[in-house]
């Protein structure tokens, strides 16, 4: 009975699709940092999918299914061992991890090769825009301030991708 509690738990814990964790998750895992000092290597990513609203419209909605769950995996593969990682929304997505100067540049660069695998493997472009915010370069923040400047950069660099997308795309 014990186990079947806890399977339910999880359950109701992770996003179907991803098998990440989920917003409720995500809301819990914020009120235990917002109760405690925030170690020095946290690191907050925010992330979202670029184009997904094109694909499912081009290609339908089990090809943004698929987008999705392979940015969760590329994210998971990437990020997964140092830290949680959440479905936050839709096609956003949210790391808490703990990583030093050296390996969140090491794994930054990992996750922009992975996506680039997986977009040769299947065919369907997967860029995802990441901001993130270093404890360490901002030692008064709590978790939510870290969170609002980690989406602000997520937000530059997607804005970055479609000036560059919208520039290719009429060069066509």
């Amino acid at each position: 009975m014990y186990n079947k509690t806890l399977e339910e738990k999880n359950f109701a814990l992770k996003d179907q699709l991803t098998g990440l964790y989920n917003r409720r998750e995500y809301e819990n895992t914020l009120e235990t940092y917002n109760s405690k000092d925030i170690e020095k290597d946290l690191v907050f990513l925010s992330m979202d999918v670029n184009s997904l609203k094109m694909v499912n419209d081009q290609y339908g909605h089990a090809a943004g299914d698929r987008m999705l769950k392979g940015a969760a995996d590329c994210i998971e593969a990437c990020f997964g061992e140092y830290g949680k990682i959440f479905r936050y929304g839709g096609d956003e997505f949210v790391a808490i991890v703990f990583l030093t100067d050296d390996e969140l540049r090491k794994n930054c660069r990992k996750f922009s090769q992975t996506t680039e695998e997986w977009t040769a493997k299947n065919q369907i472009l997967l860029k995802v825009s990441l901001g993130y915010a270093k404890a360490s370069e901002y030692p008064h923040a709590d978790i939510y301030k870290l969170s609002s400047i980690a989406d602000r950069e997520m937000y530059r660099e997607k804005a970055s991708y479609y000036k560059l997308y919208k520039n290719r795309r009429r060069e066509d």
